[in-house]
Parts: C-alpha cells; sequence; structure tokens
C-alpha cells in the first residue's frame, strides 16, 4: 500500500508538471488538458485517497477547476468528480465553492419569490422567501424584503403554521446580522 502511494504520487507529480507546462495555452486548451487530468485522477484514485495520494498543487488545481463554470457546463459529471475530491480535501476552493452555491441558490429563490408569490400557495412563497435570507448580504437588494412585506400585508388567510414562518421570517430580517437588512426590515 504505502509503495502503491508513492506510485501514485509520483504519477501524479508528474501529470502537474505537465499540467504547468500547458497552463499558457488558449482556454479551450486549457479546459480540455483540465478534463483529462481529472478523468485520470477519476480512475487512478479513489475520492478517499485523495488526502494521502494527491500533490498539494494537484489539490490546488482540483479546488480550481471546481470554480470553472466552464467546466461545469461543458462536464458537468466531471465537474461533479471535482466536487467529491475538492469536498474530501477541504481546501478554500471548495469552501468557496459551498459558499457560491448557497448564495446562487439564494438568489434564484429571491427571483422565484419576486416572479411567483402571488401564485403559490402560502407556505411554498413563505419557505421560497425563507430561501432568499441567506443571499441579502451579498446582492443587498432590499426591495424583496419590501415585497415580502407587502406579501404578507395582502395575506389575511394565513394558517397557523404560515403565520409562525412569516414571524419567524421577520425576526429574522429585524435582528439580521447585516446591518443594512435589518435597518430595511425596521423601515418598511
Amino acid at each position: 500500500q504505502p509503495q502503491l502511494h508513492h506510485l501514485l504520487r509520483s504519477l501524479l507529480a508528474t501529470i502537474v508538471q505537465q499540467i504547468r507546462l500547458c497552463s499558457s495555452q488558449e482556454a479551450l486548451v486549457e479546459l480540455h488538458i483540465t478534463a483529462c487530468w481529472l478523468r485520470v485522477l477519476d480512475t487512478l484514485v479513489p475520492p478517499q485517497l485523495a488526502c494521502s495520494v494527491l500533490p498539494t498543487e494537484l489539490q490546488d488545481l482540483v479546488c480550481a477547476a471546481l470554480l470553472s463554470p466552464v467546466l461545469a457546463v461543458s462536464y458537468p459529471k466531471l465537474h461533479d468528480t471535482c466536487l467529491a475530491y475538492a469536498s474530501v480535501l477541504k481546501r478554500k476552493g471548495a469552501q468557496v465553492y459551498e459558499e457560491v452555491s448557497m448564495v446562487v441558490e439564494a438568489m434564484k429563490a429571491s427571483v422565484r419569490f419576486s416572479s411567483e408569490a402571488s401564485t403559490m400557495s402560502p407556505i411554498k412563497a413563505l419557505e421560497s422567501f425563507r430561501d432568499v435570507v441567506p443571499a441579502l448580504p451579498y446582492h443587498q437588494d432590499l426591495s424583496i424584503i419590501r415585497e415580502f412585506t407587502q406579501y404578507l400585508m395582502e395575506r389575511r388567510d394565513l394558517a397557523e403554521e404560515e403565520v409562525e414562518l412569516a414571524s419567524q421570517l421577520t425576526r429574522c430580517l429585524l435582528a439580521h446580522s447585516e446591518k443594512v437588512v435589518a435597518t430595511e426590515a425596521y423601515r418598511v
């Protein structure tokens, strides 16, 4: 087992050297090279061995590849593979990806709430707004808070569960750690 790890590390170090030689190539060439080394990595190294086998530079490349939207769109399965490795490696790039993914989902929820809340069931609309809250510090489009308040003022038929969720969301806005969000919640 240790000898196999050593051989894998040597092979992967050689791959990293080759990647470095190609790093000044055009973006499309670099994308294909990334796809190739990810396939090799997926074939040779199970994600659970990544920490012990992958050279530091290759760990950094995995996390950099994870943040590539072109890779995610062009090679979604390889992007998922990259995510599996990055999750095990617990590097900064993986944390950044998780945070960005959360913000993207929250922003999608913002659009969904703004465009569809009036046609959703109250519980779905409130759940949709709950998904909006994590993105508020990033986009700071505080008009969504006014939309939420307006939505609540127009609803007189909320069930007990819906009133509880609406109250919870309102308290969350009022106590938000981002001062501009809390201020806007108090203002409206």
